[in-house]
């Protein structure tokens, strides 16, 4: 005879949703890869392409970079404060001053973009955006005339 119990119950109700989902998750990966295998020559094309646009984002980027801040054809660069430091050394001083026991990076960073500290040099780093429509500004293509 089942346990009738409210903790019985729970028992129950629980292994019948595990079970529920074990099935579930068969079917799911079951389905997955049937997908994959139907659509195969998609994905590895969608790979190629994600490949190719990192590759040109990368590129388009550099060409902005190398114009220096402003906003450009494609995209802006901005110049943003890159702070180079030995952690060790951080959480030394910061130890020091009775900030934390362990780094805090982002308070440290921030305390360090508004004071020089010691051992934390400053540097400027242009990066560049791209625009979110890049075809909008590409001049029309002309077609030949047939």
């Amino acid at each position: 005879m089942p346990n009738q119990t409210p903790l019985g119950q729970a028992v129950r109700r629980t292994a019948e949703v595990r079970e529920q989902w074990a099935r579930a998750q068969e079917i799911l990966a079951h389905e997955r890869a049937a997908f994959d295998q139907t659509h195969a020559l998609l994905l590895s094309d969608l790979a190629q392409l994600a490949e190719c646009v990192a590759t040109e984002e990368a590129a388009l980027r550099a060409a902005l970079v190398a114009q220096g801040r402003g906003k450009h054809l494609g995209g802006e660069v901005k110049a943003y404060a890159v702070l180079e430091y030995e952690a060790a050394a951080a959480f030394a001083w910061a130890q020091e001053h009775a900030l934390c026991l362990a780094l805090d990076t982002k308070a440290f960073e921030q305390l360090a973009k508004a004071s020089p500290l010691p051992g934390v040099t400053v540097r400027s780093e242009l990066r560049a955006s791209l625009a979110r429509d890049l075809r909008a500004l590409c001049p029309p293509e002309e077609t030949p005339d047939a």
